[in-house]
């Protein structure tokens, strides 16, 4: 089994450190990693902020992708499902641009915003820069590289 006190450990240092305390707030965006079933749909149904967050956040997705942002969230029938990479990658940057939204509203301001790989680009969005369009369009790129990864160019 592997050991994760120290890395936590060294984190907690870190912070510290950087920001004098522990006890503040940190964002952390994976790279992709578990979806938790229903999470999404939930708060769809049960916080206006966050619903309000996705529709932005699917309209931003609308020119890259050909398949429906709150119905891959809800699971609806005909959706795609998230064990697609095309799909759940613009899906969690989506769901972690309005977690963050609805953080804030809840009085939670961050003292930093990591991320790896799409978590970077959640973590530049939720600071500022880019814009939620300009995301988009980032995630979609990523989802190129893999896809044309080994046949260059003469």
């Amino acid at each position: 089994m592997r050991e994760t006190q120290p890395m936590v450990e060294s984190g907690l240092l870190v912070a510290e450190e950087k920001f004098g305390s522990t006890d503040k707030a940190m964002f952390v965006f994976p790279a992709q990693g578990p979806q938790w079933a229903g999470m999404a749909a939930e708060l769809l149904d049960s916080s206006p902020l966050f619903d309000e967050r996705l529709h932005d956040c699917a309209q931003a997705l609308e020119p890259f992708v050909d398949w429906s942002l709150l119905n891959v969230l809800r699971g609806a029938e005909g959706a795609p499902g998230l064990e697609r990479v095309d799909v759940v990658q613009p899906a969690l940057l989506a769901v972690m641009v309005a977690l963050a939204e609805l953080w804030r509203a809840q009085g939670i301001e961050p003292a930093a915003v990591v991320g790896r790989s799409l978590g970077e680009i959640a973590t530049t969005c939720v600071a500022g820069a880019p814009s939620l369009s300009d995301a988009a369009a980032i995630s979609e790129g990523l989802l190129l590289v893999p896809a044309n990864s080994g046949r260059g160019g003469k």
